[in-house]
């Protein structure tokens, strides 16, 4: 949550109030359950997985704002016929996001080579977000999560730690499906529109045990 409070007073223009408020970088509460099976007769284990989040407890994304010009206040310095009164006064109010709870099913995969381990990995995330129909522009889409991986470990030949060091490697593709949205009223200022996307993403870890 955040609140950005600003107040000033303007000489010969009254007091001014800036005051946006509202909820950000929101993530769900999540209930997972997985099981894994190690293969007996290949060094091969497989994982599943189903997460529940509950993204319909989301706040909107959008702010509260309150913006006030008032002159109230410059009863002894305001000129003779002024009229005292807020010049300015805008509210606004939040947009409900209208997200609903999904669920996240995941399938992964682990071999076991020697002192190398490869892994390779897939998720699906239906979008929580309901088509955008109306004023409202909250773009997201279905999205498609493919991972590989692999990581070494092995002794320290400097002999300096007791336990193994594991280096390790990971890649991933995010593939947000093709979504449109056609709006209701013709007249829209946004109009119909096309979303998708891909996002690459590389990472790379050191692990010691202590």
């Amino acid at each position: 949550d955040y609140r950005v409070p600003i107040y000033a007073l303007i000489k010969e223009l009254g007091q001014l109030t800036f005051d946006i408020e509202g909820t950000s970088m929101f993530t769900p509460h999540q209930l997972n359950a997985g099981v894994n099976w190690k293969l007996p007769w290949v060094p091969l284990t497989v994982a599943a997985d189903v997460s529940w989040a509950m993204w319909s407890l989301a706040p909107s994304p959008v702010p509260d704002a309150l913006i006030e010009v008032d002159n109230s206040q410059l009863i002894n310095d305001a000129p003779a016929g002024t009229e005292l009164k807020k010049i300015i006064d805008v509210q606004s109010h939040s947009v409900p996001l209208g997200a609903k709870d999904i669920l996240i099913p995941r399938i992964g995969l682990e071999y076991q080579l020697g002192d190398f381990e490869l892994r390779c990995g897939y998720f699906y995330r239906p979008t929580p977000i309901p088509s955008q129909l109306y004023q409202t522009n909250f773009a997201d889409s279905d999205t498609h999560v493919f991972t590989l991986g692999a990581s070494w470990t092995g002794t320290d030949p400097f002999n300096a730690f007791r336990k193994p060091i594991t280096l390790g490697l990971g890649l991933q593709w995010t593939q947000l499906r093709a979504r449109r949205v056609d709006k209701v009223d013709p007249d829209d200022p946004t109009g119909d529109y096309f979303i998708k996307g891909g996002i690459f993403s590389l990472g790379f870890d050191l692990q010691h045990d202590f």
